[in-house]
């Protein structure tokens, strides 16, 4: 089995109607070597939040808006999906721009489970929050996230910090996740 982390960047988050402008991902294999990564650039083909714009994303507008919409990587994004465990951090928030943007499209909505290292990081170490993914990077001492950043950066670094809380442990992830009861969260 294949693991797949990933993020998403907004384009902006309106009335709850999340338009996604990036999916980046890297897709390891069961010894976490990298098959595959990539930053797809996507017109969110919608209103930009000019604070993301300015703030949060590390791409011009112009990169976005010169790239197609997100119907055109469905079918990748979907088999990405489907042939891997997906791995993310704080993704409840990524799956529900997959839902909103695919409802939007009038695409099939993308089934997948998933595990959130945020979430497995703070039922491991018994925390009442979740850390964000820069202050997991700062503590592991791996790549620190810039505040301007990509998808790809950020799905990079929740690989990183995964392995490094793996190693931590002295676990396998199915090791940690068994210890910790912790059931993939399902879309």
């Amino acid at each position: 089995m294949n693991y797949l982390f990933f993020d998403l960047e907004l384009a902006n988050c309106y009335k709850n109607d999340k338009k996604i402008c990036s999916f980046g991902y890297v897709l390891c294999d069961e010894s976490f070597k990298i098959i595959e990564e990539a930053d797809l650039l996507m017109n969110p083909e919608s209103k930009w939040d000019e604070y993301a714009i300015k703030n949060v994303i590390k791409h011009p507008a112009s990169d976005f808006l010169n790239s197609p919409a997100f119907p055109n990587y469905y079918s990748k994004i979907k088999e990405l999906f489907s042939d891997s465990i997906a791995i993310g951090h704080s993704t409840k928030f990524d799956v529900q721009a997959l839902n909103d943007t695919t409802k939007r499209y009038g695409l099939e909505k993308i089934g997948l489970s998933y595990l959130d290292i945020a979430e497995i990081f703070k039922a491991y170490h018994k925390e009442k929050n979740i850390r964000g993914l820069a202050k997991l990077a700062l503590l592991y001492g791996v790549t620190e996230q810039d505040i301007k950043h990509t998808s790809l950066e950020d799905a990079e670094i929740t690989r990183d910090v995964t392995l490094a809380f793996l190693g931590e442990a002295g676990l396998s992830l199915a090791d940690v996740l068994k210890e910790i009861n912790f059931n993939p969260n399902c879309n």
